[in-house]
């Protein structure tokens, strides 16, 4: 809306209001223990298509792999066009000790999977959005997350986790290989998820949208033109679909 429209950015709101509510999704136990060995698992969820950058992660962890580094664990969840291409890749990089297909998981146990995993990926090419990052984040996960998703504006580079271009195999290879290599970088991270994300609740989402609707009925009072009151207040409320 800026760059194109060139609406001024002080009549720009931007805030999230598809987010995550951990009273929804927390609600099975996790059965899913992974042995220590396979620690830090890194998860990907989402589906298995061109567009969401499986491959990319999966040539990052073979790089690892190649350098000797196989402590460490990636679990895929998700359906999609290539779930053959996907099992072939791990077979072909022999990632079977590594990665892990795990297939599509109803909604209501997603949870299990971001309370298990230790880092969460986001190898997106293409997403003005992207709920699976502000999920994980809630449950205190460090993430990866590509440039290319419209929710990397919630992530902290160096903070709560790394932006990175998932085409650049080499450069997200290292920052997994950071993570790796320091468990305390990912706890450090993962707190400052859940800290990042806990002002964006469900309640503050609808307050947010309050507001905006009663100023724009306050700005058309007064001005009597819906023209003029687009021009005086426009609203950008995150909520793509995935």
């Amino acid at each position: 809306m800026s760059e194109v429209l060139g609406i001024p950015n002080k009549r720009l709101l931007s805030y999230p209001y598809q987010v995550a509510d951990l009273a929804i999704l927390d609600t099975s136990p996790s059965d899913h223990r992974l042995p220590e060995r396979m620690r830090p698992c890194f998860l990907f969820v989402g589906a298995i298509n061109a567009r969401k950058g499986w491959r990319y992660l999966l040539e990052a962890a073979s790089l690892l792999v190649k350098k000797g580094i196989d402590d460490f664990s990636v679990v895929f969840v998700g359906a999609g066009n290539q779930e053959e291409e996907l099992l072939r890749g791990i077979a072909g990089h022999e990632l079977g000790h590594i990665a892990h297909y795990v297939g599509p998981v109803p909604y209501h146990q997603i949870a299990s999977y971001y309370k298990e995993a230790d880092v969460f990926v986001f190898p997106t090419t293409e997403d003005v959005w992207g709920l699976v990052l502000i999920e994980a984040m809630a449950f205190g996960l460090p993430v990866v997350c590509s440039k290319y998703a419209g929710s990397r504006e919630i992530v902290e580079h160096e903070k709560n986790g790394f932006i990175v271009d998932p085409r650049d195999v080499e450069a997200f290879a290292r920052y997994m290989e950071r993570l790796i290599n320091d468990p305390s970088l990912v706890l450090e991270f993962g707190a400052r998820s859940r800290e990042r994300i806990a002002p964006f609740t469900s309640t503050r989402a609808a307050e947010v949208l309050a507001g905006v609707a009663s100023e724009a009925r306050r700005a058309r009072k007064n001005k009597h033109s819906f023209g003029e009151v687009e021009r005086d207040l426009s609203v950008v409320l995150r909520s793509p679909p995935q």
